[in-house]
């Protein structure tokens, strides 16, 4: 793309990343990742990241689209773990925004709903992998290792 940008509809009050700040900013950090966990559920975030913290990772949280995409823009994670369900955009839409600006970046989702149609199409849309909740930290703390050397 000639100017640098991608072109994103990402929703009221979302603005787009530029390719440039993904290939400069986005992934990469392994010794101390930024997980940015997005979640529906504010118990669920708040535990997830604070397991992350005494892993060793940096986390942010966000319970909505529109807060998963401020933190994304000005914190820039290494790595998203992103539910299905979430209150203002479904977890598959803001993966493609995501997808848009850092195709990159891995993405994760983690949720309750097991739909072998939604994992196909979350995965189709560019998620490194579908994980049904409940979660246990180790398997969480691996997975995103994993993710972050394969990118």
């Amino acid at each position: 793309m000639p100017s640098g940008k991608r072109s994103a509809v990402l929703g009221p009050g979302l603005s787009e990343v530029s390719s440039a700040e993904c290939d400069q900013h986005y992934g990469g950090n392994i010794e101390h990742p930024l997980v940015l966990v997005v979640d529906h559920d504010p118990v669920y975030v708040s535990v997830t990241a604070s397991t992350l913290l005494d892993a060793g990772f940096k986390a942010l949280t966000a319970t909505t689209a529109q807060e998963a995409m401020q933190h994304f823009k000005v914190a820039k994670p290494d790595i998203v773990l992103l539910d299905y369900l979430i209150p203002d955009e479904t977890g598959l839409e803001l993966l493609r925004h995501i997808k848009e600006s850092c195709p990159e970046l891995p993405v994760v989702i983690v949720t309750s709903l097991w739909d072998k149609d939604a994992a196909a199409e979350a995965r189709a849309a560019g998620a490194v992998d579908y994980i049904v909740k409940p979660v246990s930290a180790d398997t969480l703390q691996v997975e995103i290792l994993a993710r972050l050397i394969e990118h």
